[in-house]
């Protein structure tokens, strides 16, 4: 029985180089590649021709445009406004002339709540009620007219108006109420709070200037009036109760005489 020996020569093995596409696909070209260089002449060039084969539809859509802004302007009626501020003082009731420092988160949440409420008063229906009922706006000819927004705005406007009034008849006959005068005057209407302060800014827009200042210091007269009623019946009920609290102790007295 015969064997052979295998001679094994030990060694590194081969690596064999794989082609420069088979690494990255996707891999991005060289700069210096004129293949990959950005042909801006050719860009202009197809954006000036595209520009130059559409330059009518350019031009009529500009001119469309145009015509339809300067119609909106010159339809549309001057708006004015009238803006004031005012500033809150909450009336804490407080006798001593001197507070504890407890008493001064509570002062400070007080304040700003009576601030808000102040703010939602300001827009409140009644109070533009007693704006309307006051200055008769329900007879202002120059309150009534309608303002013209822009043909753009008013044509569909008056269009839906139409069918509004087609599908939902007005059972009043049309005639608007003091309540809808009320709305315009809240509508009109901005109530902002300024920013770590206790002022208030109001502002009333109108077409006419003069009606505009009249209605927003109409608006802050019957606020101070409205104020000065509710602590002045507050005052007349705390006296009243004092009073028949003092009738019923002397009473008792007597009693106990």
């Amino acid at each position: 029985m015969s064997s052979k020996l295998v001679k094994y020569k030990a060694g590194l093995p081969t690596l064999r180089q794989a082609p420069p596409d088979t690494f990255n696909a996707r891999s991005s070209p060289r700069p210096d590649d004129p293949e990959s260089r950005l042909d801006l002449p050719g860009v202009y060039g197809f954006i000036s021709r595209t520009l130059a084969l559409r330059k009518w539809i350019i031009v009529a859509v500009a001119t469309i445009a145009g015509a339809a802004t300067l119609l909106q302007v010159l339809t549309m009626t001057p708006v004015y406004r009238a803006t004031t501020k005012i500033e809150i003082q909450p009336d804490l009731g407080r006798i001593l002339p001197y507070k504890e420092l407890s008493d001064a988160a509570e002062d400070f949440i007080t304040t700003e709540t009576y601030v808000q409420t102040q703010k939602e008063v300001l827009r409140s229906r009644a109070l533009a009620l007693r704006v309307v009922e006051r200055l008769e706006l329900d007879k202002n000819a120059e309150f009534s007219r309608p303002r013209r927004r822009g043909v753009l705005i008013d044509v569909p406007s008056v269009f839906f108006d139409w069918i509004k009034a087609a599908l939902l008849p007005n059972p009043d006959g049309g005639e608007p109420g003091p309540a809808a005068y009320a709305d315009r005057v809240v509508e009109d209407l901005a109530v902002s709070v300024m920013v770590n302060t206790r002022l208030i800014q109001v502002s009333y827009d109108s077409h006419s200037p003069e009606l505009a200042a009249t209605i927003l210091n109409t608006l802050v007269e019957e606020l101070i009036e409205l104020e000065f009623v509710k602590r002045f019946d507050a005052s007349a009920k705390a006296r009243d109760f004092l009073q028949r609290q003092l009738v019923e102790l002397r009473t008792s007295v007597d009693v106990s005489e």
